[in-house]
């Protein structure tokens, strides 16, 4: 499952994805179109500030990734992961072969922006929630087919390799939104993109984006009731004919 995670956390848009269809999901009574616009407008700006915050920390760290680090090891043996993505477990090779997990970004490693980016989904996503749901939450998120899961870009018939780089060979649930955030962080450490250090820091830098991005969202919104809401499964509405000047 790990694999699997570590392929989906790579993708935000992916993330992204899974948040916004739980939502919907989740809330169809009370989560209306013009909610998800206002959820969609308030989640970019809390993203957008959190990699604007990362990318300034990352060019004025300039820090080293670990594959930089462990292939200067040499022929030192290390019984890790063996480049193959389809095969289990650990093997021994030479560190000077040593691989990350997942793609190896040609930036600099510290602060770690995916651990940024998911502190800020993480509470914007239950500001909001709780805010016009009653308190509540997201729970149990759901990726891949069984159980009614978000299939976003899985094809069965796609070989194992690919099903493992797009993290659909296997179904997981996250349990909350503060899971999702922990875990998205984490996954760069499992993949070996990143020093733990670069993901404690990122989560301390970026904590609270999120919760700015709930109020430029109520700003933008300005307490209205946005008047007659759709709601999914609404007949479509129908637009109004206009008489033509003569």
């Amino acid at each position: 499952i790990k694999k699997q995670k570590i392929a989906f956390y790579d993708d935000k848009l992916l993330v992204r994805a899974l948040i916004e269809s739980e939502m919907r999901k989740q809330f169809p009574l009370v989560y209306s179109f013009e909610d998800e616009l206002l959820f969609i407008q308030g989640i970019g700006a809390g993203e957008y500030d959190a990699i604007l915050l990362a990318w300034r920390e990352k060019i004025r760290h300039d820090s080293v990734r670990p594959s930089t680090v462990v292939q200067r090891w040499g022929s030192d043996i290390l019984e890790t992961f063996s480049g193959d993505k389809t095969l289990d477990g650990a093997m021994n090779i030479s560190a000077r072969d040593f691989q990350a997990f997942q793609r190896v970004m040609p930036h600099s490693e510290y602060p770690s922006a995916s651990a940024c980016i998911c502190t800020a989904y993480a509470e914007f996503t239950d500001d909001f929630s709780k805010t016009y749901f009653s308190g509540q939450t997201l729970n149990d998120l759901r990726f891949g087919g069984s159980g009614g899961g978000l299939t976003v870009g899985c094809d069965p018939d796609q070989v194992p390799a690919l099903a493992v780089s797009r993290g659909c060979l296997d179904d997981f649930t996250i349990p909350d939104m503060e899971t999702l955030g922990r875990e998205c962080g984490e996954s760069r450490l499992w993949a070996g993109v990143h020093f733990s250090k670069a993901v404690s820091a990122a989560e301390d830098l970026c904590a609270g984006f999120g919760h700015m991005a709930s109020e430029y969202e109520k700003a933008i919104r300005n307490g209205s009731t946005l008047g007659n809401k759709f709601y999914q499964g609404d007949a479509r509405p129908e637009c109004s004919s206009r008489m033509l000047r003569k």
